[in-house]
This record gives C-alpha cells, structure tokens and sequence, in this order.
C-alpha cells in the first residue's frame, strides 16, 4: 500500500462539495484466539456539521491483560469525544490520545508484567478526515479502486529499512529478519514512543471509504482482495472481509476488527 508521510498536506483532489453522511460497516472476529483482544469505538453518522469518531484498538497478542487495556483505552476515546466541539479536529485527537495514554497508565502502574495496545482513531468533520495513530494498525483510504494506507506502521521494520539508506542493510535482509514486525511504539506503561498525527485533513469525497483495521485483517488478506471487498456499500464490505479472513483458515489467525466509513 503507499503510504503518506505525517504532518504533511495531502495529496489527494480537493472536494467539489462537503459530503455529510456516512454509511458504517463493523467487523470482528476471535480468529484462532482463546480471547478477543482487539476493541472499537464508532461515534455518530455526520462528518459534516458535528462530526464523528471512530477508533480501533488492537491488545498486544501473547501479553497479559492487553484485552483490558485495550477496552480501557477505546472506554477513554469514547468518554473524551465531544461532538459538535469548535476545536479542530487534530486538536480533539491529541486529547483523545492524552485521555487513553493517561486511563491506560492508571491501569498499568502497579503491573510487574508488560502489558499494551495499539491505537488507530480518526474524526470526519466539514468533509475532513483527520487522524492519529499509535502502533501498526492501519488507516487506509479507498478511492476509485485504489487503497491508500495514510498513517505509517511503528513497527521495527521501519527502523530496519533506514539502514538501508546508508547501504548497513538491503531491503531483502530487512524482510526476512524475524523480528521485522516487533512493535515499536503502543500505549503501555511507558509513554508511546512514536506518535503519528495529521495537522492538515484529507479532503473527502463521495464514494470514498475509510477503513481503520487491527494487523489481524490486513495481515490476512491482500491489498487486492481488501479493494474488491471495498467497491461494495460498506456493510456488505465488512461481511466479505469477514468471510474472506474465516474462510482461509490460516493458522494462528490472530484477534481481526475493522471498521468502515462509506462516504455517501
């Protein structure tokens, strides 16, 4: 998928006019875990005049109590939204992600273990699309045929591929390290240490999708198979992605959530 750089101005065609309603689709499945990790929060239907909030959380696999964490920190986002606020909206996002760092650090404190989430959340308001992301799950823009991933994965491969640049790796040795997909940066009990945000929004138009999702989705199906599941209306989208992901079975299938936003 391309990915746009943060904090930078989007590339993508200025609106003809402010689209103001939004069709939503919602998935969610254990895959092949004992416990549902992943948590979500979708927060009213007008990304026009009040506006509106969605988020994924993603519990660190194979950590105690991520699960917890994660429906801490999606509780937070939830409780601290305003909608209808005059604040812009990369304003209300550093909020959000102060209130779920803050929840989850009470919860964390006392813990001998480690413990974690990730956190992808975005607010659609005036046609706008702003966002902010701790961690590798993913906001992607779907438009005319074509998957857009707009925040980045803070994951160690990135670290791995800027060696690249002064020739210390090549981006064979990069992919096939096995510590490639580690987590870099989440919401724990130590503060984030990478924190991605637009201050400028992505101008939306009609019949654009917006689709924030846990690794257990994106890490399942491809980039082709995600784009023929988002040229349907968006609930009929999750419940192919859905099916697709249950149909292959894979083992070790991790905790899979998604959310989208169908722009009408």
């Amino acid at each position: 998928m391309g990915l746009f750089s943060f904090n930078q101005r989007s590339s993508v065609p200025e609106r003809p006019s402010l689209p103001g309603k939004v069709r939503i689709g919602q998935l969610q499945g254990l895959g092949d875990r004992d416990s549902q990790q992943d948590a979500f929060v979708v927060s009213g239907t007008d990304c026009q005049h009040t506006g509106m909030l969605a988020m994924v959380a993603d519990g660190m696999g194979g950590l105690v109590n991520s699960g917890q964490i994660s429906a801490a920190v999606a509780e937070a986002v939830s409780d601290a939204y305003i909608p209808g606020s005059d604040v812009p909206a990369s304003t209300q996002l550093l909020a959000l992600a102060r209130s779920a760092i803050q929840r989850a650090a009470a919860l964390t404190k006392d813990l001998t273990y480690k413990s974690g989430t990730t956190m992808i959340a975005c607010i659609l308001q005036n046609g706008g699309l702003s966002w902010m992301s701790i961690g590798d799950s993913r906001l992607c823009l779907w438009r005319n045929g074509g998957l857009i991933q707009l925040n980045r994965d803070h994951n160690f491969v990135h670290d791995l591929l800027v060696l690249t640049i002064g020739g210390q790796m090549t981006p064979e040795q990069v992919f096939a390290n096995p510590r490639r997909e580690a987590l870099t940066s989440c919401i724990s009990q130590e503060f984030p240490r990478y924190f991605d945000f637009n201050q400028e929004p992505v101008s939306l138009l009609p019949g654009d999708r917006v689709i924030l999702m846990s690794d257990g989705v994106y890490r399942s199906l491809t980039e082709q198979e995600l784009c023929v599941a988002l040229e349907q209306p968006a609930d009929k989208s999750a419940d192919l992605i859905k099916r697709q992901i249950e149909a292959k079975s894979l083992p070790q299938q991790d905790n899979f959530t998604a959310v989208i936003l169908e722009i009408l």
